[in-house]
């Protein structure tokens, strides 16, 4: 019998997630922004960006947020990539931060169209959008998606089974938190939650 479309589907959804699902963002056609004035304040300043799993069966976007004086790094899960869920997605990331008592201040994006619509809601919440010129990205968001890529890459290689499609949005907050415990040369020899809580982890 023909294999159809329909098949391949099932196989992808029962077979479970594959490493190349996480390959790094490619970006060698785009200049990256190098940071001359960084705070180090935290919370401050949070870098984002919009990333997905190629060739998942999840077919919305994650948005990153990344502390700029600390590597500190959000993960939140989009429905979409429309101004309402990306600013939901802001706005969990701003919550997060106050509830340890950090202020953000700005949020720093490349130029797309969707990041730029949501200025005016941001500025009555007393955030200012800082975008980067066109073809230049915020570096310090890519490196962050890169190594959340290559943590759930390594995870995924060390499964003794192959990881459910279900499961992938899981991974992902998983090896957040992973990020966010060990130290990085933003954070130094402090891990980036310890940094953000304000409290040294047990």
């Amino acid at each position: 019998l023909p294999i159809t479309a329909e098949d391949y589907r099932i196989y992808r959804m029962e077979s479970g997630a594959s490493i190349d699902a996480f390959k790094g963002k490619a970006t060698a056609s785009a200049q990256s922004d190098e940071l001359r004035d960084k705070t180090t304040k935290i919370g401050a300043n949070l870098h984002v960006d919009l990333f997905w799993i190629k060739g998942s069966k999840i077919k919305n976007p994650f948005l990153i947020l990344k502390d700029e004086a600390t590597g500190y790094v959000m993960i939140i899960d989009l429905m979409s990539k429309n101004t309402e869920a990306l600013l939901r997605g802001i706005k969990l990331g701003v919550v997060h931060m106050k509830s340890y008592n950090h202020r953000v201040r700005c949020i720093i994006s490349d130029s797309e169209a969707n990041f730029k619509s949501t200025e005016p809601f941001l500025n009555d919440i007393k955030i200012t959008l800082d975008l980067r010129a066109p073809e230049v990205h915020s570096s310090l968001a890519e490196r962050g998606i890169r190594s959340i890529k290559d943590i759930a890459r390594t995870v995924i290689n060390n499964l003794q089974f192959r990881l459910p499609m279900k499961l992938l949005k899981y991974l992902i907050l998983y090896v957040t938190g992973i990020e966010n415990s060990k130290p990085n040369k933003t954070s130094g020899v402090v891990l980036p939650r310890e940094l953000v809580q304000g409290k040294k982890l047990h």
